[in-house]
């Protein structure tokens, strides 16, 4: 992409046509004509939609009114994975760490006694951006028990999760998928949506030792029958139970659903696009005169060593640049990426309000995220303060031109003052004493004033006044 342009074009103070004849001189009113000819190229960059706040930290939706079995229906072919019955020391860590690698989310519903021997897979299950469910406490058939056994049940999962992972499960699924209306009732009451499947790949039946052949069955299963909106039923759990093949299937599942273009969901089609960069806008400022600032840190989960770019459209024109400024904090907080993810930019803008959108560019799977959200930002005149005072013919053959002008980039330097008589230029600065600008601008001097007389033809003259820009 390439970067903004910036014309060096002078500011007009102000055209005026002066009507002169030998015997008098014609005065003009002292009005400031101010003509902004600074321009700005358009960057053509990605946008990036800034997405849906992570599950795992949203809140849960509310209930649907019974089971669901497949993602709602959408225009997008959507997939939820759902993986039953952990954590399991042995097998969760694995389906975690190729979950992440691909920038999938997934659903774990969990079983309460297992939760308390493996709280921190359940913590670290909540922080890689997974939806976590309800599995009962002790994964018991629910249409066995009375209305306060499945109460219990529930709940005693749900105090384990919440103390593990301090997420509230938005899901309910029972052992077995059996289940009757009390259950359904109980988990709407408590704000969980009954959950079902459409594809069983039966890996809770496979050999207790490696079997490609068994997988194969369980990749066909996943994907067959086709839907556009399947729930997958997998496993990860329990302890005691070999789970390997489920594993060593998983990426060849994801494979399939992502070759075909869907999308990985919760059961209910919700993303937490696992795989979209992290980061913050730490600031977003004007630091001087015709610029803004914009400081923060970014990397991508799917590539936590690789500069992310960083995307500033300021007003709908875009800045590329990317990550590369030192941040340790950020590699201390999050030990996969590096130490230098910072960004700290400076691009120019015009005076007035600015619209400020930072987004960090997505490098592999998820989507570009907008961080912090769009921020509106004052931005003071860059170009050169200024006014014409005066435009007179003082005597036969004479054009004058009076006023002041400083540049707030440089605001004690002498600003070039060039005057342009029917397109005939002269190159003067400003020097002038005027002590009435240094009191209404004490940042600059009270020698910006200028008088400047001309020699013009007899007859009516264009008079154009440019105070030149320095910074």
């Amino acid at each position: 992409m390439r970067r903004p342009v910036f014309p060096s074009s002078p500011i007009a103070l102000r055209s005026s046509t002066t009507s002169r004849r030998t015997s008098r001189a014609k005065r003009f009113p002292a009005v400031v004509v101010g003509a902004m000819v600074l321009g700005l190229v358009a960057v053509v960059a990605p946008l990036g939609t800034g997405p849906e706040a992570a599950a795992a930290a949203a809140g849960c939706p509310e209930p649907a009114a019974g089971a669901v079995y497949r993602t709602p229906s959408s225009s997008v072919k959507t997939v939820a994975l759902t993986i039953d019955d952990g954590p399991s020391g042995a097998w969760t860590p694995q389906v975690l760490d190729i979950l992440k690698a691909n920038g999938v989310e997934a659903t774990f519903f969990i079983i309460g006694e297992n939760v308390r021997q493996n709280p921190g897979l359940v913590a670290r299950t909540v922080a890689e951006g997974h939806q976590i469910g309800n599995h009962t406490d002790t994964h018991p058939m629910m249409t066995a028990l009375s209305a306060a056994q499945q109460a219990q049940q529930m709940d005693a999962a749900r105090s384990s999760i919440v103390a593990a992972a301090g997420v509230q499960p938005c899901f309910l699924r029972a052992p077995g998928g059996s289940f009757n209306p009390t259950t359904l009732a109980l988990a709407r009451e408590r704000g969980m949506t009954l959950t079902g499947w459409s594809n069983d790949t039966i890996d809770w039946n496979a050999p207790l030792s490696i079997s490609p052949a068994y997988q194969v069955g369980i990749v066909d299963r996943s994907i067959n029958p086709v839907y556009d909106n399947p729930i997958v039923l997998l496993h990860d759990g329990s302890p005691g139970n070999y789970r390997q093949n489920t594993v060593d299937s998983l990426q060849r599942i994801i494979d399939s659903y992502r070759s075909r273009g869907y999308v990985f969901t919760d059961p209910l089609g919700r993303t937490g696009n696992t795989g979209d960069p992290a980061g913050s806008l730490d600031l977003a400022v004007s630091p001087a005169p015709g610029q803004i600032r914009v400081a923060g840190w970014s990397f991508d989960p799917s590539a936590p060593t690789e500069p992310v770019g960083i995307h500033t459209y300021i007003n709908g024109v875009g800045y590329p640049s990317q990550t590369g400024g030192s941040r340790p904090d950020v590699k201390a907080a999050y030990p996969q990426t590096t130490a230098d993810q910072g960004f700290d930019l400076t691009w120019p803008a015009f005076a007035g309000i600015n619209t400020v959108c930072v987004y960090a560019i997505n490098i592999g799977p998820g989507s570009h995220v907008i961080l912090g959200g769009c921020r509106t930002i004052a931005v003071a005149d860059a170009n050169p303060a200024r006014s014409l005072d005066l435009v007179s013919s003082p005597a036969p053959g004479q054009i004058r031109v009076a006023g002041w002008s400083f540049d707030p980039s440089a605001p004690t330097e002498p600003v070039g003052i060039h005057v342009y008589i029917n397109g005939l230029g002269y190159a003067r600065s400003t020097g002038a004493y005027r002590p009435d600008v240094r009191t209404a601008y004490p940042q600059t001097t009270a020698n910006h004033g200028f008088v400047i007389t001309l020699p013009a033809p007899s007859g009516s003259d264009t008079v154009c006044v440019y105070a030149i820009n320095i910074g």
